[in-house]
């Protein structure tokens, strides 16, 4: 059984995934977009730039453009992941830094109406929004307003 349910924009890629074939491939590959990959279940090898990992449920990896990756399923049981692509030209460096430090990833509190991925990411989001607020970056902060709401709306036309 493979399953995939996305929503796809011209700047934002959202999957979540579930298989349970034995030795499924992701073969080696690249892009020029972020990926925020999120395990949820199962027992997986991950390949970052020549590097071998074997994530653990609840783990989060942070993808950059062009970096190779690649994954392969151990064995039969279930691999459920969320992942996340969107690209460098939406947030700046420094937003891309306030991002990260803004996750709720140490946070011992779980939201009550939604996922643990898409909580860390709404967090990783609203530290950007508050950033550019208290900046005074009051014309940026419309921009990504915006183009939250062009995303929500393209979602709704698919």
């Amino acid at each position: 059984m493979y399953q995939e349910d996305s929503f796809k924009t011209s700047q934002v890629v959202y999957a979540h995934t579930r298989s349970d074939e034995a030795d499924m491939e992701y073969k080696m590959h690249c892009h020029n977009s972020y990926e925020i990959y999120y395990m949820v279940k199962g027992n997986v090898e991950y390949f970052l730039e020549g590097t071998s990992y074997i994530p653990k449920p609840g783990s989060l990896l942070i993808i950059p453009p062009s970096c190779f990756h690649g994954l392969r399923v151990l064995d039969g049981s279930e691999y459920h992941r969320i992942r996340l692509h969107f690209v460098p030209e939406l947030l700046t460096e420094k937003e891309v830094e306030i991002y990260k430090r803004g996750r709720n990833t140490n946070s011992h509190t779980k939201a009550k109406n939604a996922d643990v991925v898409t909580y860390r990411m709404s967090t990783g989001f609203e530290a950007v929004m508050g950033y550019l607020h208290m900046t005074g970056e009051f014309s940026r902060l419309e921009e990504l307003i915006d183009w939250c709401i062009q995303q929500v709306e393209e979602g709704r036309k698919q």
